[in-house]
Formats: C-alpha cells, sequence, structure tokens
C-alpha cells in the first residue's frame, strides 16, 4: 500500500512539473491527446489557439545586451550570472499575459541591491524581452 501511495504521489510531482514546462495550449493538448495499443502518440483534432492566447518564453540563458549579466530562465525559476557563470542572484517569474514579472530573493555581489525588489517586462517574441532600459536575449540553454 506504502509503494502504491508513493508511486501516486511520485505521478502527481512529475506531473505538477510537466504542466510547469509546457505553456497552457501544450498541456490541454497533451491532456487531449489518445494513446494507440501500439503505444504511439496520435494527437487529437483540436481549434487554433485564441488570438489572444499568452506569450511565451523559451527556458534557457539570456543575455542582458551591453552588459556581462546573464540570466538562466527555467520553469519559474531565474539564476543570475555575472562575468560568465558566476552566480549572484535567485528568483522567480511569472507570465502574465505578454509580461513577465521577476522577482529576486537571493542576490549577493554586485546584485546585493536588487535583493526584494521585482521587476516588470514585455515579452517581445519567445527569444526576447525588454523593459526599463533593458533588452534580454536568449543566448543559448
Amino acid at each position: 500500500m506504502v509503494k502504491i501511495i508513493r508511486g501516486l504521489v511520485v505521478a502527481l510531482v512529475l506531473m505538477t512539473l510537466l504542466a510547469a514546462c509546457l505553456s497552457s495550449d501544450e498541456w490541454a493538448a497533451l491532456n487531449s491527446s489518445t494513446w494507440s495499443d501500439g503505444g504511439s502518440y496520435t494527437p487529437a483534432q483540436s481549434s487554433p489557439p485564441a488570438a489572444s492566447s499568452p506569450a511565451s518564453l523559451q527556458n534557457g540563458r539570456y543575455t542582458c545586451s551591453g552588459t556581462s549579466i546573464a540570466m538562466s530562465v527555467s520553469v519559474g525559476l531565474i539564476t543570475l550570472y555575472e562575468s560568465g557563470y558566476q552566480s549572484i542572484g535567485n528568483g522567480t517569474y511569472r507570465i502574465n499575459g505578454n509580461t513577465i514579472v521577476i522577482s529576486f530573493y537571493s542576490t549577493s555581489g554586485s546584485a546585493a541591491d536588487l535583493n526584494g525588489r521585482t521587476f516588470a517586462y514585455t515579452i517581445v517574441d519567445s527569444t526576447t524581452f525588454s523593459g526599463n532600459g533593458e533588452t534580454w536575449v536568449r543566448t543559448g540553454y
């Protein structure tokens, strides 16, 4: 019985992580899909997404134009880097429409003044966001 409960908890955690990684459209498509007897994936027919669907941003490493600052964006969490790979801060982000809101909760060194601060940026496309005089462009994983 304990193994069954543990398995259900693990499945629930994995589904929650998967849902956080996928856009709402991708999650809906995954939930409406069917599996054939052979185990292959057969997508269900779906209508095109609504024109007002929220913007999405690819996970990965973003660099602030004209600086040595980079930010890793993944699953609602961010890590701020300076001069390549020296970690100087951590935070969270959320996407609301075409806006990404970033909140820092742990910073150090040159980013110490960001601790506890929140910034909003406009999502330009799936690899770029800008605001506050900054432009962040995806440069890798």
